[in-house]
């Protein structure tokens, strides 16, 4: 007897963790959304473009909100692309996709276990991107296809917002670098009796002269050079590595000319027209379809 209500109990509970797991949490006309096919898409999103330390997005209410609403526009898009019988799933694309993400890791096993590691596997990670395939090439179609940026579109933005164009500044600066202590200290002494002048000739296979702009150097050496006002200097150490910056100058910002500012305000445009098409495109086909959320 107490074999059998253990059974029913245990029955039971994987009853409703099986409830729990295929719980319809949206409907897009015909077809249900269930809190699964949301866990597989956010593990995927996540996967693919969100660090893979940060395990709070998979469960962090505003992620899931909004990845419901684009799951639900890529399944109308999908819909969509699939009535068009000129579009067809491109397996070298996917194969492409799916070997370039394979190339991350240093063998295919450690890829797996990678999607393991993430609920994934192989069977959702190649499904993720034919669907990819089929809404990128449905919005291609019609949305990017769509879209065209004119000179005189590029003239007008340039004329009206010409002092959000200016050459970022420049910094020149000297750094060393040194991986025992014995060395640095002798750079350093030299340094502070003799200036910057006669160190750059005494250690000149140490010293490097540099000039760049901050978005060019590496985030640590960024956040130190800007702090620096020209002939100021500081020693940093770093990951066991000794480093010396000197600030030489910095250039001053100028405006753009048109030909310098172009290919960036034609991307500005793209992007405000693109999101704009994108929006009224998806609108309609919303509007046409029935969509319930119970999530």
């Amino acid at each position: 007897m107490k074999k059998i209500f253990w059974i029913i109990i245990l029955s039971a509970a994987f009853s409703v963790q099986a409830e729990e797991v295929n719980r319809v949490v949206a409907m897009v006309n015909s077809e249900i959304i269930t809190s699964k096919d949301l866990d597989d898409y956010c593990k995927m999103v996540k996967y693919q473009y969100v660090s893979q330390e940060n395990d709070f997005f998979a469960v962090d209410k505003d992620f899931r909100g909004n990845a419901l609403e684009k799951l639900i526009e890529d399944k109308l898009i999908l819909a969509e692309a699939k009535k068009d019988e000129k579009i067809i799933i491109d397996d070298e694309w996917v194969d492409e996709r799916i070997e370039s993400a394979i190339k991350a890791y240093q063998s295919r096993e450690l890829f797996e276990a990678s999607l393991v590691k993430h609920g994934l596997n192989n069977t959702i990670f190649r499904k993720r991107f034919e669907s990819q395939f089929l809404v990128r090439t449905a919005m291609q179609k019609n949305i990017t296809w769509r879209v065209s940026v004119s000179p005189q579109e590029i003239m007008q933005y340039y004329n009206d917002h010409k002092d959000d164009f200016r050459h970022l500044p420049k910094y020149a600066f000297w750094m060393a670098t040194f991986e025992d202590d014995e060395s640095w200290d002798k750079f350093y002494k030299f340094f502070q009796e003799k200036g910057i002048i006669e160190t750059s000739v005494i250690f000149s296979d140490s010293l490097s002269k540099i000039e760049s702009t901050l978005g060019e150097l590496r985030e640590e050496f960024a956040t130190t050079i800007e702090k620096l006002e020209p002939e100021g200097y500081t020693p940093v150490d770093l990951d066991g590595i000794k480093y010396f910056f000197y600030l030489i100058d910095v250039s001053d910002t100028r405006p753009m000319e048109l030909e310098d500012a172009r290919t960036q305000i034609k991307a500005i445009l793209w992007d405000k027209k693109f999101k704009k098409r994108y929006k009224e495109w998806v609108g309609l086909i919303k509007g046409k379809a029935v969509i319930k959320i119970y999530d």
